[in-house]
């Protein structure tokens, strides 16, 4: 949730060069200064040398410096002590970088950048990391993203631009987990998760956890994108298990950021149906064609049409068809193994089943009757677990 160097040198990599500090490239960015004339000697009676904050993001010309090359060390040792988050340099007088400077932020993993770019304005970068490092802190920003990707609106390269939206340093090559909550889960729960992920191992400039309805998303990017983060990552920010698990499959261009977030989503709620500790969505089967289209007018038909005559017998009756015909369906459409997970003697299933096929028009006893049984039922379900976010 926070603007960082990282986030500053993807968004204006052709414009900028890290000549050093690389290792300090997830410090974060608050907001952003100019340094011009605060370190000048002439001056130093004149004016504080506190103008500097910690998280401060630094963009200087070295004014200060033209006529005494060796005060950038100096800055970049008095920046250091602030606190700041790093310094970009417009070096429009040519200065010789000095190499004690150099190694200086190299020991403090303090990033300094050379602005490679005539096009890149003070004024511009000002104005972007200011906006972003606001916008970055708003727990329900990323939110907003996401739904847009989701309702269609927004696919290929424009479920790119909001993915860049959401962490400016995501790759190309990236994965999502994403942990839906049993109860309520709000923004306290998510805080909590996210205490104990800028905690983990997993911390790093090209992922992002965000907050998304009852649930939190996890966004891996670069080598990090592995399977075994699925069972890693969860332990990591949820210890007592809260919440159900899906991942998605490893994707390979940001165009795809928004079929990647279903996947692990599908994939999540459909745990939350198993004991499993998570779910691949490589593992979830006919549910991968059925989730994309179980909200849409032409599956509910389909599947009340199917099933509305078994539910009403089942108010009017007492009777347990439906829990028998969901058994059924998950059970791969096998009456004996039905009758083994309910506790009930199997002519007790087949009759039920015959109950149904007499409600219905669709008999257990012919594969492709039974086939649309399983699908109403797995449409259902799939519409019940969507309804749920």
């Amino acid at each position: 949730m926070y603007y960082t160097v990282s986030d500053f040198a993807n968004m204006y990599a052709d414009g900028v060069k890290l000549v050093a500090g690389g290792g300090g490239m997830s410090r974060p960015i608050e907001n952003v200064g100019i340094l011009d004339y605060e370190l000048d000697p002439m001056l130093k009676e004149r004016y504080m040398r506190t103008n500097f904050q910690e998280g401060q993001f630094i963009l200087t010309s070295l004014l200060f410096a033209k006529d005494s090359p060796h005060l950038t060390t100096e800055a970049v040792k008095h920046l250091v002590s602030r606190g700041a988050s790093g310094l970009a340099i417009r070096n429009v007088f040519r200065l010789p970088l000095p190499e004690a400077a150099l190694r200086y932020a190299d020991s403090k993993n303090f990033p300094v950048f050379l602005i490679t770019s005539a096009k890149l304005y003070f004024e511009d970068i000002v104005y972007e990391a200011r906006r972003l490092a606001e916008r970055m802190k708003d727990v329900y920003f990323p939110q907003g993203e996401l739904e847009a990707v989701f309702s269609g609106a927004e696919g290929g390269e424009g479920a790119a631009r909001r993915a860049r939206r959401i962490n400016p340093s995501f790759g190309e090559r990236f994965f999502a987990i994403y942990m839906h909550g049993a109860e309520y889960f709000g923004e306290q729960d998510f805080m909590e998760f996210y205490g104990r992920y800028e905690k983990s191992r997993f911390f790093s400039p090209r992922g992002r956890l965000c907050l998304y309805k009852r649930g939190a998303f996890f966004f891996c990017s670069g080598d990090e994108c592995v399977r075994e983060s699925a069972a890693e990552f969860p332990r990591a920010v949820d210890p007592e298990g809260t919440c159900s698990v899906g991942a998605s499959r490893v994707h390979f261009s940001l165009r795809e950021f928004g079929e990647c977030a279903k996947e692990a989503l599908y994939a999540a709620l459909i745990n939350g149906e198993s004991p499993a500790p998570y779910h691949m969505y490589d593992e979830l089967g006919i549910y991968r064609a059925l989730f994309p289209f179980a909200e849409r007018p032409e599956a509910a038909a389909f599947r009340d049409g199917v099933l509305d005559a078994v539910r009403e017998y089942d108010i009017e009756n007492g009777a347990e068809l439906m829990p028998t015909l969901e058994r059924f369906a998950a059970s791969g459409c096998d009456v004996r193994e039905t009758a083994r997970i309910l506790g009930i003697h199997e002519n007790t299933a087949r009759y039920r089943m015959e109950r149904i096929a007499a409600l219905t028009g669709l008999s257990f006893r012919s594969h492709d009757q039974a086939e649309q049984l399983s699908l109403a039922v797995k449409s259902a379900l799939c519409a019940k677990l969507l309804a749920r976010l």
